[in-house]
């Protein structure tokens, strides 16, 4: 599944990623605040961030 893609965007901490994607030329991490556990006014935050840097994404990348 990587192969195929140009670009793989993870945020999980990179000492939990598997191998594959450690090996991998195209890993973009992404550090994001844990939304487990905390007050859903926060969650919509950090949806809202991530959000416009997948726009931002999509816009480079066409």
């Amino acid at each position: 599944m990587v192969d195929a893609a140009d670009k793989v965007i993870v945020m999980a901490e990179r000492e939990t990623w598997p191998d594959y994607l450690v090996e991998s030329g195209k890993v973009e991490f992404w550090d994001t605040e844990d939304a487990f556990n905390i007050p859903i006014d926060a969650v919509r935050a950090i949806k809202d961030q991530i959000k416009v840097r997948v726009e931002e994404l999509v816009r480079e990348t066409g």
